[in-house]
């Protein structure tokens, strides 16, 4: 989705001013990068917070019908916000292992805690509970 809309000029202009229209907080959309895996995180967020904008511009183009029945499937929007959540808590983690002054120690406990919070979150989903997701509650 994000490579069709920044792929061209055009389209790029025409999200724009979709989300002008929408008074959306944002009217770009973000290309992720490998160099930096924060990105990965920050294009999703933005994906799901322009979903509604994104859905009036595939409809309006008629254009990728693949991507306006993605947009309108629930269970779709449900996978993308668990998704944001999931890169956000990465992020998270990845930024709490930079900075001055931090050990082998320090990244082995913080790595441990993240998995154990992996764990129990798995057992939560699997219970059927999904408070720790902010965005999918």
């Amino acid at each position: 989705m994000v490579n069709h809309v920044k792929g061209s000029v055009l389209n790029s202009r025409l999200f724009k001013i979709i989300c002008e229209d929408f008074s959306a907080d944002h009217n770009v959309l973000l290309f992720h990068s490998n160099v930096l895996c924060l990105s990965r995180g920050c294009a999703t967020k933005r994906v799901y917070e322009l979903r509604k904008e994104l859905l009036v511009f595939f409809q309006q183009s008629n254009k990728c019908e693949n991507f306006v029945i993605s947009l309108r499937d629930d269970s779709f929007v449900l996978f993308l916000a668990y998704l944001v959540d999931i890169f956000d808590a990465q992020n998270v983690l990845n930024q709490s292992l930079q900075g001055k002054h931090q050990t082998v120690c320090d990244f082995i406990a913080k790595v441990k805690a993240f998995l154990a919070k992996l764990r129990l979150w798995r057992g939560n989903i699997q219970s059927g509970t999904f408070s720790m997701f902010s965005t999918v509650t």
